[in-house]
């Protein structure tokens, strides 16, 4: 792994039961996945994504105001 990453103890963050030792996917899947969705695809799942806060009562429409989505890693952010 480059750099000062900790891959043990970012597997057990990310939910992981045992260490992997190769990559979950390949770097570039999610980038040709939202390509795939389009801009349309993507604020559709964002709405559902919202929707279903909503109706579990994990968000409240209060929270809605403003939103912020950022997808990005940034893996030397990690703590």
């Amino acid at each position: 792994m480059p750099g000062n990453r900790h891959p043990y103890r970012e597997q057990w963050f990310c939910g992981c039961e045992y260490f992997q030792h190769q990559l979950p996917c390949d770097p570039s899947s999610l980038t040709r996945w939202r390509k795939r969705l389009g801009p349309d695809g993507l604020e559709t799942l964002l709405a559902a994504t919202i929707q279903a806060g909503l109706e579990s009562g994990a968000v409240r429409s209060s929270s809605l105001k403003r939103i912020s989505v950022d997808t990005t890693v940034q893996p030397k952010a990690i703590t």
